[in-house]
């Protein structure tokens, strides 16, 4: 297969640049969202019930986009696959 040359000073750079806009987004989804917020949406779509350590599935529901959103933002800034982002996919 073909390699495409790639400056790795360049790529570096890329990383720092995207590393700063990611936490501008996320500072604001911060600012203008709640975890109760995404509880109460999750409600009003009909989530309800518990899994099985007794945890309410809104809890989940609420949470575990956060933390695959993240895990595969950090991947995607540092080339790495966290067992986070495993565990996603």
């Amino acid at each position: 297969m073909a390699r495409v040359p790639v400056d790795a000073a360049i790529v570096a750079q890329c990383r720092r640049v995207a590393d700063s806009i990611a936490k501008d987004v996320q500072g604001f989804i911060d600012a203008h969202t709640t975890v109760g917020v995404e509880r109460t949406v999750a409600r009003s779509l009909g989530v309800t019930g518990a899994d099985g350590e007794g945890t309410p599935l809104v809890v989940t529901a609420a949470w575990t986009p956060h933390r695959i959103a993240v895990a595969r933002l950090r991947s995607s800034i540092h080339g790495t696959t966290t067992s986070e982002e495993r565990v996603a996919a």
